[in-house]
Parts: structure tokens; C-alpha cells; sequence
């Protein structure tokens, strides 16, 4: 005979209560810290009560069902996937704490995400922003209004260059410093702050990126004529406020954030007509590496860092030209 263990729920434990328990016994990243906020947000807003929260013990498998199909209506699934991912983790730790007897999350799935093509950078759009951020003057002038959001020119410039030239992700690029950056042996190295897989590797310097970065980094010493050197090395590389003080930086060394990129890619796509993005760079990357008559796919794993080689082919899509051919391969009827 099974003997039935019956675990107290304490009615005064709520949904806030359990995302508090959860950032405080684990270590977690900022953005990972965000993701479950955002999730708990949206949970109480549609749920809670007059304080704005929600106890656990109310939470039920009916209460999650009818909150998928109030999130469907308004959003893509991979938005509920994404929330469902979050509280079910929290509830969980709810569960081993001892807080609640089961986790009512896990009762209700995923919504299955159809696989669309992965949103790539054609090489006439690169060449469309190439010109537009060339054109992009370094200060503002009259009857330039155009300009306004992409200022200076050059920095966007060195920004896009970076993402199309590493593969790295916008988080990897926040965090460069210019001890990553080895002019000598045309080195970069992805440090741990910036992985989302928690390692640190190297890549090597594409030519044409070594140019924009020394253009970025002669500006940063023109700018800051007092800084040491050892002081320039942990400087972030791409200090967007030290050019134009319209963005506020997370200090005062005027660094930027992954959110100034985000927005000034949703800018510059409207301004060219069509979609950018800072990860459609990363696939970008990937896909024109794997386009080549000879793909090492082991050496573009490495480059981008994942730790499941799996992970890389999903960044990869294919043209007409690769489709035709591998059909061109087939032996004659």
C-alpha cells in the first residue's frame, strides 16, 4: 500500500512570493530574471486580485487553460510557450519548497509553432544599409531630419558590420570590452558575460571588421584624452552616449543597451522597408557560411557557439541555388 504524503499549501504564499523564492535560491541572469518577471506580469494582470498578485493555491489547471486561450488571442503562441516555460519553472521550485503539492502548469502544453524560414539579410539589403549608414552624417544639420535616429553614421555602421562579420548575439556585443579585442593577432573573444551557453570562446577578426574597429576605438581614446589605458580596457567597445548624448547609457561611461539596438535596427527597417533585426544577423551569418561549396559545419558550430551542433543546422537556411544543386547530383534516368 502507498502511503499518501500530504504537503501543507500556506494560503498566504502567492505567485509574486514564488518568483521572489525563485530569483533569490537561484542563480540566474539578468535577462532570465526579466523573462520571469514579464511572465508573472502578464499571470497577475489577467488574474490577480486587487493587490496585484495571485495565491498559488488558486492557481489551477483550469485558471492556466483559460489563460493560453486569452493569451492566443492576443499574441503568438511562441508568446504563450514562452510564458508557459517560465511559470512552469517557478512552480516547480514551488513544489520542491514544499509550498504546493503539484505543479499546475505542466498540466497544460505547449502550442505547437509552425517552422517559418528564418529571417535572413539578403545581400542587396546588406548593400541598401551599407549605403544608407554611409550617407549618415556624424552630427546633425538643417534639412537632415532623416538622419536623426541613426547618428553617428560610422558607429551604426561598425555596429552592423560586427554583427554580420561574428555571428555574435546582441547581448555578446553589449558586452564587449576592449580587452576582448586583439588588434595583433585579429582576435575577439566572446567573454562568459555575454554567452548564453555560460563559456567564453575566440573568433577570428574578418579583415574588413578589423578597419571599423579601429576606426571605433580611435574615436573612444580621441574622446576620452584622460583615460589610461588600463582604464580604456575594460571600457565597453561600443559606447554609443561617449557619440551622442540623445542616449542615456546604463552609466556614465555612456554604454549602450540592448534595447538602443533593438531600436535602432525597428528604425532603420523602417526606413529601408524592410525587416532587421540584430539576430537576423547572427542567421545571416550562419547561412552564408554554410552556403559555401564545402561548409564546415563543426568549425560554424564553434564560431557561433553552441554546444549542440543541432542548434547551428537550425540557424542555417537554404536557397534555390543549394536545392538545385544537390538535385543536379542525381544520376541520369
Amino acid at each position: 500500500m502507498h502511503t499518501v504524503i500530504l504537503i501543507k499549501c500556506k494560503k498566504g504564499y502567492t505567485v509574486k512570493d514564488l518568483f521572489d523564492l525563485h530569483v533569490r535560491e537561484t542563480i540566474l541572469r539578468p535577462e532570465s530574471i526579466n523573462s520571469y518577471r514579464t511572465a508573472v506580469r502578464a499571470f497577475v494582470r489577467d488574474y490577480g486580485d486587487h493587490n496585484g498578485d495571485i495565491y498559488i493555491s488558486d492557481v489551477t489547471k483550469e485558471l492556466v487553460l483559460n489563460w493560453r486561450q486569452k493569451i492566443l488571442k492576443k499574441h503568438a503562441p511562441t508568446t504563450w510557450n514562452t510564458y508557459r516555460t517560465a511559470m512552469c519553472c517557478l512552480f516547480s521550485h514551488g513544489v520542491e519548497s514544499g509550498w504546493i503539492a503539484e505543479n499546475p502548469i505542466k498540466k497544460v502544453k505547449a502550442v505547437r509553432v509552425g517552422i517559418r524560414p528564418k529571417r535572413t539579410i539578403s545581400q542587396e539589403q546588406r548593400q541598401a544599409i551599407t549605403e544608407f549608414l554611409e550617407k549618415t552624417p556624424d552630427y546633425p544639420s538643417p534639412h537632415q531630419d532623416e538622419f536623426s535616429g541613426f547618428l553617428p553614421g560610422w558607429f551604426w555602421l561598425s555596429v552592423f558590420k560586427t554583427l554580420y562579420f561574428t555571428g555574435m548575439r546582441r547581448r555578446q556585443l553589449v558586452n564587449l570590452r576592449w580587452k576582448d579585442i586583439d588588434f595583433d593577432r585579429e582576435i575577439i573573444l566572446l567573454s562568459m558575460d555575454g554567452s548564453k551557453t555560460n563559456r567564453e570562446w575566440s573568433i577570428p577578426m574578418f579583415p574588413t571588421l578589423h578597419d571599423h574597429l579601429q576606426l571605433i576605438h580611435s574615436k573612444t581614446v580621441e574622446r576620452l584624452r584622460d583615460t589610461t589605458n588600463a582604464d580604456l580596457t575594460n571600457r565597453q567597445v561600443f559606447s554609443i552616449g561617449l557619440f551622442n548624448p540623445r542616449y542615456s547609457g546604463v552609466n556614465s561611461f555612456g554604454e549602450i543597451k540592448e534595447g538602443q539596438i533593438t531600436n535602432f535596427f525597428f528604425r532603420l527597417s523602417q526606413q529601408l522597408g524592410f525587416r532587421i533585426t540584430a539576430h537576423g544577423m547572427r542567421h545571416t551569418f550562419a547561412t552564408e557560411l554554410m552556403r559555401a561549396r564545402h561548409p564546415d559545419v563543426k568549425a560554424i558550430q564553434e564560431l557561433l557557439g553552441h554546444a549542440n551542433i543541432n542548434m547551428t543546422l537550425e540557424y542555417m537556411e537554404t536557397d534555390m541555388r543549394q536545392l538545385r544543386r544537390s538535385m543536379n547530383s542525381l544520376p541520369p534516368m
